[in-house]
């Protein structure tokens, strides 16, 4: 049977390494300076610089040398029998909450996000078309943009700063300007970043380099003491990318974001598995916090998607009045809601009185099968 790597392999360094045997090229200590455990091989692509070819041989010698653990092999999908479906549709649920999906509407799965995430869901557009700005997380283009600028640093960094003793890349931090500078915020050590911080000429430019590239929570904490920097979105989106976030700086930049951008971190396929942890926990201690208004918002805006991390929370009354003065058009919204063991009655009754629902017996039979659905309805068979 044949075997191929992972599609999204994160490389880590082995435990035990005989440095004294190990013969590395300059190329492959640069790459392995970037390994942190957490981090895939198509984002290593952008971090190092290096395209995909280059950064494969470099992650192969490394492996050989004993420096990288060897990624898990999955079995080739060319030993499968692959079911001839599309992809795209929804497999078929149990019969008795089949949905019928209304006339002239395909209904479609989110793309599936691999990493636990998913929290069994997808990443959300949300349909916040106009709002990019409040988007908690870095756009793709963002991300490359970066790579680019830590590509044109690294160079400096590692020919000309990174042989100076400590001391003197301190003195140089508080002191530097233009690409020297830049190149210290690649610096892996705290001090020196907190010494960049300290420096007059030091901007967004440097902000958004350490916030995306550092990799110590000390380092991160001299960032976010200049609040300038740590009320700017787009710092806040790049430390959220972080691995080494720690938790108190997480809660600073996320616990006054809306529900719906909470949401975003909690699904997002560039936001490190510890942090979607502690989205998830935020996510579900904020719903019973905020308005009704905002939590209906949540659920709509995501098509219910939101409801599989809010399992043990209830939809209070004041929040499905809300939502029982829309009407509902998505087939995927009724289904997500009918699913959620915390939907109240009184929402389970408005979505049976929905056209939609009247065309989709399989909606309605998943709506009256709900444990909260009053046995009066179940009796009429929804009729009312």
């Amino acid at each position: 049977m044949a075997r191929t790597k992972p599609d999204a392999w994160v490389p880590k360094v082995a435990t035990t390494v005989d440095w004294g045997a190990a013969t590395l090229t300059p190329e492959d200590m640069f790459v392995l300076s970037r390994v942190d455990g957490s981090t895939n091989v198509d984002h290593l692509v952008h971090l190092t610089g290096l395209n995909r070819e280059q950064l494969d041989g470099a992650l192969e010698r490394l492996s050989v040398a004993g420096v990288l653990l060897a990624p898990e092999e999955k079995p080739a999908a060319e030993d499968f029998d692959v079911p001839d479906t599309d992809p795209g549709t929804v497999p078929d649920m149990p019969e008795a909450a089949a949905v019928d999906q209304p006339a002239g509407r395909k209904a479609t799965v989110p793309d599936g996000d691999t990493v636990e995430t998913a929290l069994d869901g997808a990443p959300d557009d949300e349909g916040d078309e106009g709002d990019e700005a409040q988007d908690p997380l870095p756009p793709d283009g963002e991300l490359r943009t970066l790579a680019a600028e830590e590509a044109n640093h690294r160079k400096l960094y590692e020919t000309v700063l990174r042989p100076l003793s400590k001391d003197q890349r301190l003195a140089l931090a508080k002191t530097e300007t233009g690409n020297s500078l830049m190149a210290l915020c690649l610096d892996p050590d705290a001090q020196v970043i907190a010494a960049v911080m300290e420096n007059d000429a030091v901007g967004l430019p440097h902000a958004r380099l350490i916030a995306f590239h550092h990799r110590t929570s000390t380092g991160l904490e001299a960032l976010a003491k200049r609040s300038a920097f740590l009320t700017h979105r787009e710092v806040q989106r790049l430390l959220l990318a972080n691995p080494m976030l720690g938790e108190g700086l997480f809660n600073r930049v996320l616990s006054q974001r809306r529900l719906k951008d909470i949401h975003k971190v909690v699904v997002s396929r560039d936001v490190p598995e510890k942090t979607k942890v502690r989205a998830r926990g935020m996510l579900r201690q904020k719903f019973t916090a905020r308005d009704p208004e905002e939590r209906a918002d949540l659920i709509l805006s995501t098509e219910g998607r939101c409801l599989t991390h809010l399992v043990g929370v209830n939809v209070d009354a004041k929040t499905a009045a809300v939502m029982t003065r829309r009407q509902v058009q998505s087939a995927l919204l009724v289904s997500n809601i009918a699913r959620f063991p915390g939907t109240p009655a009184v929402l389970l009754l408005h979505l049976l009185k929905q056209p939609l629902v009247a065309r989709s017996p399989g909606l309605k039979v998943a709506l009256l099968q709900h444990p909260n659905t009053p046995s009066d309805a179940k009796r009429r068979g929804g009729a009312t």
